[in-house]
């Protein structure tokens, strides 16, 4: 795998990466994904050989969903940290991020869509949206690999734009790894859930065979363009 301290910079900047280095970031950010994709991981497996009535239980989906949440939910909060985005121009790249996440159309966010793709698959909530706060309150509700997740993001995120590109490169993997175990452990049982959808007052009938596509609606348009590309 390259590494950016393996690369020489011809054009030094005090603090700061050579203009070699941020030529070959994207490539590095390819390399990772490649390295420490997800969906390679056993879970995924594991969920899609499930039988239908234990992948389908409201409470281990809602498990799901407050691990992954939790995660997401520290990686949004600490966009508000990133370092270097100073200048004018990169100031609106910002604001466009956050608005990415926290300003979509009718007060949506990315939060409330993930929630939603999950209930709309039978998911239990096991903590309300509203109580997605305080990294460290959050904490008290979880194991403790993701408790080291949800501590370190604000610090690394603090410290350079490198661990927010691969973080949202690597949730696509996750997310797509997700639906497609779901559909896989229930596709011979398909259940349907009467769900309000962005709240609306008629009921939606959804499949759960119908799940890959839903999940990935939800993360849509998360991603900076100038991450979209790398995957």
């Amino acid at each position: 795998m390259t590494s950016l301290s393996s690369i020489p910079s011809k054009d030094p900047y005090p603090g700061g990466p050579g203009s070699d280095a941020i030529d070959a970031f994207p490539s590095v950010i390819r390399d990772l994904l490649k390295e420490h994709r997800p969906s390679r991981m056993p879970f995924f497996r594991h969920l899609a050989n499930l039988q239908f009535s234990v992948a389908s239980d409201p409470t281990l989906l809602g498990r799901i969903h407050l691990i992954y949440q939790s995660a997401m939910h520290a990686t949004r909060a600490a966009v508000y940290y990133l370092p270097h985005l100073n200048s004018p121009a990169l100031r609106k790249r910002k604001l466009q991020i956050l608005i990415d996440d926290d300003g979509l159309p009718e007060g949506d966010t990315h939060h409330y869509q993930l929630t939603r793709a999950f209930l709309h698959i039978g998911a239990k909530s096991l903590l309300p949206d509203e109580e997605f706060g305080d990294p460290e309150e959050l904490c008290g509700h979880l194991d403790a690999e993701t408790v080291r997740f949800v501590r370190l993001a604000r610090e690394l995120y603090g410290r350079s734009l490198g661990p927010w590109c691969a973080v949202e490169v690597l949730s696509v993997d996750w997310m797509r790894a997700l639906a497609e175990a779901i559909s896989r452990s229930s596709s011979m049982s398909p259940i349907s859930a009467s769900v309000s959808h962005s709240g609306s007052k008629s009921d939606m009938r959804m499949s759960r065979s119908q799940s890959p596509k839903l999940f990935l609606r939800s993360g849509r348009n998360c991603f900076p363009k100038h991450c979209t590309t790398l995957g």
